[in-house]
């Protein structure tokens, strides 16, 4: 991977500064910078790239939010994301990310951010910890039993650019339980797409669409792009390009190769704090990857956006919030109740769309 400024005409953001008043605008200010995953023109994340190669893109998205971070002076967040296919808002073939840094937090990431801190006000935990928490056992089953959930029903896949072929008709819906909603009490191991010893993925229990997976680590951390630091900080004396490619042996992309088949290894000759922070990228590499592997075999390649979900740069280690990524296909277009309720009508329940992407071979 490769990091290339965009021509001025296609930035969303430029360096400078904007004025006051009732209603307030900037020519888009900030910093805008495109990430190039790959020279391949048709690789992707969640096709063809090997996991030393999205780990190589990992590495590269810490370099570059940590060189971010260190304008935060006049910078007050950075937000990485990519936008895969037409629906998903790409205006570019080749395989890219981009990282965008604001000079003020979005109102819709402060009511997330409050959101979370209310809850550490009210409970002393954080929200996603005990999220992930119900995650490690199942939870009640309210709904059909463990055979039944093996033998689901085809998967309906609506319309969708990156589709050619008539849509399966969706599956009837399963027998709900006295209690209610099937889905209400769905909040346990039964949600895991795919876990290694640091990240799961997962689908939400509240799902903004179909087929949402968000990748989160389990221990409680704010910025894993921030914690990686000390690893980076050991390539900075080589240029970071060659580094991955042919600098020493321990700091090389090839370090990470045993990852295919054991991704949890660490490097022994790297010291320990290092070692930890490559082997948490090698590691998030394994968990996204998969997540998006799994995606694109039982979805079809999907177009989707992929959101990295980081605090303000005000409060790099807050304790109220922990870091995530999430990934949100595109199989319908918003309609009028979406858009005037904010209240996203789904086909697939969450335990379901978990169950069918676990199953999917990689």
């Amino acid at each position: 991977p490769t990091l290339r400024l965009l021509p001025e005409g296609l930035r969303a953001a430029k360096r400078s500064s904007g004025g006051g008043g009732l209603y307030q605008a900037w020519e888009g200010v900030g910093v805008h910078e495109l990430i190039l995953e790959s020279p391949l023109h048709n690789a992707s994340l969640g096709g063809s790239m090997a996991l030393v190669e999205v780990y190589a893109v990992m590495l590269l998205w810490a370099e570059r939010y940590s060189c971010l971070f260190r304008r935060r002076d006049t910078v007050a967040m950075g937000l990485l994301f990519k936008n895969h296919g037409v629906e998903a808002g790409a205006s570019q073939q080749h395989a890219h990310s981009q990282l965008i840094g604001l000079p003020v937090v979005p109102v819709h990431t402060l009511q997330a951010l409050n959101q979370a801190r209310s809850y550490l006000d009210v409970a002393s935990t954080c929200v996603f910890c005990d999220m992930l928490a119900r995650l490690r056992r199942p939870s009640p089953r309210p709904w059909p039993s463990a055979a039944t959930e093996h033998h689901a029903p085809p998967l309906h896949t609506p319309p969708s650019p990156c589709q050619h072929t008539p849509p399966v008709p969706p599956p009837p819906p399963p027998p709900v339980s006295p209690k209610g909603n099937p889905a209400a009490s769905a909040h346990g191991s039964e949600l895991v797409v795919y876990s290694n010893a640091e990240f799961v993925a997962f689908c939400p229990w509240a799902q903004p669409c179909d087929y949402c997976v968000h990748v989160m680590p389990w221990r409680h951390t704010a910025d894993v792009l921030l914690e990686v630091q000390p690893f980076l900080e050991a390539l900075r004396g080589e240029d970071l390009k060659v580094a991955t490619t042919s600098g020493p042996a321990p700091y090389r992309v090839d370090a990470v190769r045993s990852a295919e088949e054991d991704p949890e290894r660490a490097q022994d000759d790297l010291p320990p704090e290092v070692g930890r922070a490559q082997r948490t990228l090698a590691l998030l590499a394994d968990c996204l990857r998969a997540a998006l592997r799994k995606l694109h075999n039982l979805c079809g390649d999907p177009d989707y956006n992929l959101v990295v979900r980081s605090p303000p740069f005000s409060d790099p280690n807050a304790s109220w919030y922990h870091w995530h990524v999430e990934i949100a296909p595109h199989f319908a277009k918003k309609g009028g109740l979406e858009y005037g309720t904010h209240c996203m009508v789904l086909m697939t329940e969450p335990q379901v769309a978990a169950q069918q992407l676990r199953d999917t071979q990689i």
